[in-house]
């Protein structure tokens, strides 16, 4: 008999610190995430979540996150910025999110592979477009145990940071206007993460604002689908470094003359940004379109 309740006992704490372990987090205290801000074409900026506080919304108990967007609008060299609010839920494993006519699904730590469910649009209409879980895991970060899903559309779901390679807020890739970006930054009392393809601050303008723009260089067409030729300064040697509209490193070389062409017909139709630096330290940015 006390053997039995010892074992049972047991069990039960067991069972407690499995579920304190994996319990769905969403939203904790001074939560922040911070995501690359792009259409791929005309806007390049980031884009920040903050947690700020529970309100009641359709009778339900909701975590109010303001949203805060700023950044670069490059046809018209100027610089955008505005804020606006998304509206959570948290039921055991699923994380809902108000999509302007009622809560629907976001997150759902709880699924195996093969779950799925429609993508969430953010009128409130329904999507054709469905997350599909291909697999399941969990991972430590920052000593904190969390879950997180592999979708069929190559993103990543992790409990408390949401999507690594998509975005916060749920969009479909029909809309001609619609930007997102890959996660660059997730805090909050327990976890600092900056993903490690990303080299700048949290905040950067796709890292723009960190470049000492000392150096001149040209470069066409522009824009252009093949070859592109690049005048730099006399007996100056660059590096070159090319990144995609999530900041992801496509191409990468140095450059010894003061006229070289570099072939870029491997990389996908775009808007890229070209980064160079000089021995000495300095650098300069340009953008380039792939026809």
């Amino acid at each position: 008999m006390i053997m039995n309740l010892f074992r049972s006992v047991l069990t039960m704490m067991f069972l407690t610190a499995w579920c304190t372990v994996f319990a769905q987090v969403w939203c904790p205290s001074g939560a922040t995430w911070t995501y690359t801000y792009s259409n791929g074409w005309t806007h390049d900026g980031y884009a920040r979540f903050t947690y700020t506080g529970d309100v009641v919304l359709n009778d339900t108990l909701a975590q109010r996150i303001a949203i805060h967007e700023e950044g670069i609008d490059w046809p018209n060299n100027t610089t955008f910025s505005w804020e606006d609010s998304a509206f959570t839920t948290v039921h055991g494993d699923l994380v809902s999110i108000w999509n302007g006519a009622r809560f629907d699904t976001l997150y759902f730590f709880g699924a195996v592979p093969g779950d799925h469910w429609q993508r969430t649009v953010l009128d409130g209409m329904e999507s054709m477009q469905l997350e599909v879980v291909q697999d399941t895991g969990s991972t430590l970060i920052d000593g904190i145990l969390l879950r997180y899903l592999v979708m069929e559309d190559g993103d990543t779901l992790m409990e408390r940071l949401g999507s690594l390679t998509g975005f916060m807020l749920p969009w479909t890739a029909l809309m001609m206007d619609a930007s997102g970006g890959s996660l660059r930054c997730y805090a909050d009392g327990d976890i600092d993460f900056q993903a490690s393809w990303w080299a700048y601050g949290c905040s950067s303008w796709a890292g723009l604002e960190e470049l000492d723009h000392t150096v001149t260089f040209s470069l066409s067409p522009n824009p252009g689908n093949g070859t592109v030729q690049f005048v730099w300064p006399a007996s100056r040697e660059f590096g070159l470094e090319i990144r995609d509209a999530l900041g992801r490193i496509v191409h990468r070389e140095h450059i010894f003359k003061e006229s070289d062409s570099v072939d870029l017909s491997h990389v996908k139709a775009g808007v890229y940004n070209l980064l160079v630096t000089a021995p000495d330290g300095t650098r300069a940015s340009a953008k380039w379109i792939k026809q």
